[in-house]
This record gives C-alpha cells, sequence and structure tokens, in this order.
C-alpha cells in the first residue's frame, strides 16, 4: 500500500516539477568539497558551516565520490525517502490500532497515505533536491521506531541511532529526538510503577543520542570554532524575538487557513474520549507523543520567523506525523460513535459500526486538504508573484534554472586556472557559486561570513525569513571581489541596465565595468523571456566579459 501511495505521490510531484532548489547547490558545493578534499567547506580553506544539513552533504559527497549526479542523486535519495516516510506512517497507526478494529485501521491506513499524497507542499518537496524530505523519513521512522521500543526489553539502540541521524539531517531534531526518547522512558519507567531500576536497560538508547550528537556538537566547535551552525546566526540572532514572533505565527497561520486544518483540530478531541484507552489500548500515548512533536515543531517555526520558500517548506516533513495525531483522534471519535450505534440499534456488526463514522470525517479531510493544495498549487505555478511573503513554485524555478545557466556561463567563458583564483559577491549563495566553480564566493546575507551573520539588525519592512542581514555596499567593496552579483547589482530582464543605472553602479563600485551574458533565461509571463544577465567586473579582469557577451 506505501508502495503504490509513494507511485501516486511521485505523479503528484512530476505534476509540479522536477528541479533543484537554489540553496540545494550550497550543500553541492558542501559536499563536492568534502569529496574532493576530505572537508565540508564552502570555499576552500574557510572554515564556515553555511549549511545545517550534515547527513544530507555527507550522503551527497558518497555520491560525488562514485561519480553520480549530484541533482539526480538527491531527487533520487528524496524519492526513497518519501517511500520511507509513508511506509512509517502506516507502521504507526498499524501498530497503534488494535487487531478487533482492523476494518477501521485499513480504512485509516489507506486513508491517511492518500491524505499525504494528495497534500501539496509533501508532493512539491520530493523535488526540489534538499533535505527536507530525508529530515521527514526520519522523523516519521523514529516515532515509529519508539513506539515499537515500548517493551521494556526491547533494544533500545534503533530508536537513538534514527534519532541521531534526524538531528544530523536537521537541527530541529535535536529536541524532537531528545523529547521523544523522554517519551519512551517516561512510559516505561510508569508502566514498571516507578521503578528507577527498570530505566536502565531503556536509558542506554538517551545515553547513545546524547553521546552521538554531542561528538557532532564537540565536531562542529573543533572545525568550525562555534557550537551551532552559522545559519542559525545569519537567521536568527541578533534580531528583535518579538519581530520574528509575529511573522513566524503570521506564517503558521497562513499555513492552517490554506488548507483549512482549523476546520479538522476538533477531530483531535477524540482521543480523549471516555473509553479511548480500553477501546483502543496505547493509543492516547502514541498520539501524545505524535501531537507533542508537532507542537514542538509548530513552536520552532513560530520562534525562527517562518520560511520563505514555496510550499510552506517548514511544514512539509511534519505532515505524516501531524497526519497520525489527526488520524488517531479520528479512530477516537469513531469507535466512540460505533460503540453508541452498536448499544442504540443493538447491532452486532461491530466493523460496520465503526469503519464507517471513520471514513466519513477522513474522506472530507482529503477532500478539503487535496482541493486547497490544487488550488494554491495553481496559482504558484502559474506566476512569480509570492504567496504570504513565500515564493511561489514558478519563482523558486526561475530563480534556481536561471542561476544554473549563468553559472555554467561563467565556467565555459572563464578558464580553470583563472577561475580558481577569482573572488565574486553573489545574493544567492547557490547554483551561480557552483555551477560556475570559482574559488571565492562571498555570500552577502551572512552564509559564509561571520561578520555579517553575527550582526545587528534593525528591524523594519519584513522582506524575506532569514534574508533580512545584507551586507552593506562598503562591506561589498572591501572583499575586492572581481564579479560582482549581489543584490541590487545584479540585473536581469530582455536587455542590458540603462546607461544611467550603469553609471551610478559604476561609480558606486570605483574601478569596475558592467558586464552581460546573453542567454535564453526563464519567462516571468507570456510573450516575454529574460535574455540578460548582467553583474559587475573589475575593469582590468575577465575582459572575455563585456556588455554583450553572447553565450554559445
Amino acid at each position: 500500500m506505501a508502495g503504490l501511495a509513494t507511485a501516486l505521490l511521485l505523479v503528484h510531484t512530476t505534476h509540479l516539477t522536477w528541479f533543484t532548489c537554489d540553496d540545494a547547490y550550497i550543500s553541492f558545493r558542501y559536499a563536492t568539497h568534502l569529496a574532493d578534499n576530505g572537508v565540508p567547506e564552502y570555499n576552500t580553506g574557510e572554515a564556515v558551516e553555511g549549511y545545517s544539513n550534515f547527513l544530507w552533504v555527507v550522503a551527497l559527497a558518497g555520491a560525488h565520490k562514485l561519480g553520480l549526479p549530484l541533482s539526480r542523486t538527491a531527487w533520487l535519495l528524496s524519492s526513497l525517502a518519501a517511500f520511507w516516510a509513508l511506509l512509517s506512517l502506516a507502521l504507526i497507526l498499524g501498530r497503534t490500532l488494535p487487531d478487533r478494529e482492523r476494518h477501521l485501521r485499513l480504512v485509516l491506513v489507506a486513508g491517511g497515505l492518500l491524505a499525504a499524497v494528495v497534500f501539496g507542499p509533501f508532493a512539491f518537496w520530493v523535488s526540489t533536491g534538499m533535505e527536507t524530505m530525508l529530515f521527514g523519513a526520519l522523523l516519521t521512522a523514529g516515532v515509529a521506531s519508539t513506539i515499537l521500543a515500548r517493551d521494556p526489553d526491547a533494544r533500545p539502540f534503533w530508536p537513538a541511532l534514527l534519532w541521531t541521524a534526524c538531528a544530523l539531517t536537521r537541527p530541529e531534531g535535536v529536541f524532537l529526538g531528545a523529547a521523544a526518547l523522554l517519551w519512551h522512558l517516561f512510559f516505561i519507567w510508569k508502566d514498571a510503577r516507578f521503578s528507577f531500576r527498570s530505566l536502565v536497560r531503556p536509558a542506554t538508547g538517551l545515553w547513545l543520542f546524547v553521546a552521538l550528537v554531542g561528538v557532532h556538537f564537540l565536531w562542529r566547535r573543533l572545525v568550525y570554532g562555534q557550537w551551532l551552525p552559522m545559519t542559525y546566526h545569519a537567521k536568527i540572532t541578533g534580531i528583535d524575538p518579538g519581530f520574528l514572533f509575529r511573522h513566524g505565527r503570521a506564517y503558521a497561520h497562513a499555513f492552517f487557513s490554506t488548507y483549512h486544518l482549523y476546520w479538522f483540530l476538533p477531530l483531535l478531541a477524540g482521543i480523549a474520549l471516555p473509553g479511548t484507552e480500553r477501546r483502543l489500548p496505547g493509543a492516547r500515548r502514541v498520539f501524545l507523543l505524535t501531537f507533542g512533536l508537532s507542537l514542538s515543531l509548530l513552536a520552532h517555526i513560530v520562534r525562527s520567523g517562518g520560511d520563505f520558500m514555496a510550499q510552506f517548506r517548514f511544514f512539509a516533513p511534519a505532515w505524516p506525523i501531524v497526519l497520525a495525531s489527526l488520524l488517531l483522534g479520528i479512530a477516537g471519535w469513531a469507535t466512540w460513535l460505533g460503540e453508541l450505534a452498536a448499544r442504540k440499534f443493538r447491532s452486532s456488526d461491530r466493523p460496520l459500526s465503526t469503519w464507517i463514522p471513520g471514513a466519513i470525517p477522513l474522506l472530507i479531510l482529503v477532500t478539503v486538504t487535496g482541493v486547497s493544495s490544487w488550488r494554491f498549487t495553481r496559482a504558484s505555478l502559474a506566476s512569480e508573484r509570492t504567496q504570504f511573503m513565500m515564493e511561489s513554485i514558478r519563482g523558486m524555478v526561475n530563480f534556481a534554472r536561471d542561476r544554473e545557466k549563468v553559472g555554467r556561463a561563467l565556467r565555459t567563458l572563464i578558464p580553470d586556472q583563472v577561475r580558481r583564483r577569482t573572488v565574486m559577491v553573489v545574493g544567492g549563495a547557490g547554483a551561480i557559486a557552483h555551477e560556475s566553480g570559482i574559488g571565492r564566493v562571498v555570500d552577502t546575507f551572512g552564509l559564509t561570513d561571520p561578520e555579517i551573520a553575527k550582526m545587528k539588525i534593525k528591524t523594519g519592512a519584513f522582506s524575506k525569513p532569514g534574508h533580512l542581514k545584507q551586507a552593506s555596499w562598503s562591506h561589498v567593496r572591501s572583499k575586492d571581489a572581481d564579479i560582482l552579483c549581489n543584490p541590487n547589482v545584479a540585473w536581469i530582464g530582455r536587455g542590458p541596465p540603462t546607461e544611467r543605472t550603469r553609471a551610478m553602479l559604476e561609480r558606486s563600485f570605483p574601478g569596475t565595468v558592467t558586464f552581460c551574458l546573453v542567454l535564453p533565461l526563464s519567462s516571468p509571463g507570456r510573450g516575454s523571456r529574460r535574455t540578460h544577465y548582467c553583474c559587475l567586473r573589475k575593469k582590468d579582469r575577465l575582459e572575455q566579459l563585456t556588455l554583450r557577451t553572447v553565450v554559445p
């Protein structure tokens, strides 16, 4: 069943798009350097952790070492991770609902998988080349393995290893894994009538998790000189927490409103109905785990200010465990109503009386989230306009593919030996940097620059979450770069910038001239296509880059 659901999910993803997100190329650059030089660095010789997905970078480095194309490898790994997440969701429900409710269990498993398949954010983030789907798979598999380890004599290592992998894939996995393993310890302790002796064996899993995650923190400190990745400093520190909270709350509200999830919150109360523990033994405990982790992740998203990428990226990996919570609530309502109906009508057909009240709200959930996803993604595919402060799918695809072409053009036009000595300043440190192979790239958003990442800013009009910090032009000038493609300098359109604009930019950065790469780029709408990507370069360097460099 999970295999069929995965096939349908990939069809949905194909309908949306298959592309490589610009940020995925940041991981590709780190992975390439790890495979080639043995150190995960963005620029050779610079110890800056501008990524937050260590395990994903290691997996891609292994693929690069084997000579595999990174984009297609990332898509394959994401597809496998999607199958794993759906399989884990089915396992959670299958092991939680009892055999006597097998008809209801079958309905909920099938409906839950379908609800995951039709959900736009879950389908979209399979295709982007980022670690999102792997994180979701490890999160869901960690929950499933923790549930399976409820026996005090069960081996505690698998949950610990899965939660460790989750923590190494995304930083928020650290507190999610710790919470899940503490949940496991508490209920073993409770079942043993609060005997501390019962904790000896299962506690080894928690200690293993702490040790492995601690080793990674120590390694980060030794290699990069700090305990937290640079992405944390660039996106969180130095920014008013109240400002981030307000926009994180707006981001979360937009998510719940877009897919009408507020309507389904009453379903969660089904797990608290009288007699639920008798009808569904252990379901309340599993609900506490899935719902508690969902709330923890929600609090983290709100605290960090949300995200700017399309289709609610931060919520996509949590969708399976959110579904698990909703489905357990539906199971509570279904068994309670089925029992009432059986008493009132003195019916002996209990399976019929339970799966019908379970199927109705499930069908509504699938229909509402599916139709909402279709409407939202249709608008996202049609236009580059932002949606709730997020980029649209079309905007993300055009941005990434244009910069892939620009990066490849620079690689073609600049000889290898020259590229390695070239310094370039950019505002998107992904596709251009990786595809061009330029030796040193500076990101003006602080991804690879500690001075920018740790600066304090005054919050004003909100722009992109995670991109509030921006290097000043004086800071950019101090880099003495050969190529400047940073925001407010780089130009993309159907022709070069006007002579007045070029003169203004060249005065702002003395000793530079404008160059344009002429090549087929994206189309923002019908009947028009961008053809020019223009930046600045030093006058005495890279003379082959002119105001009209036609890329073959």
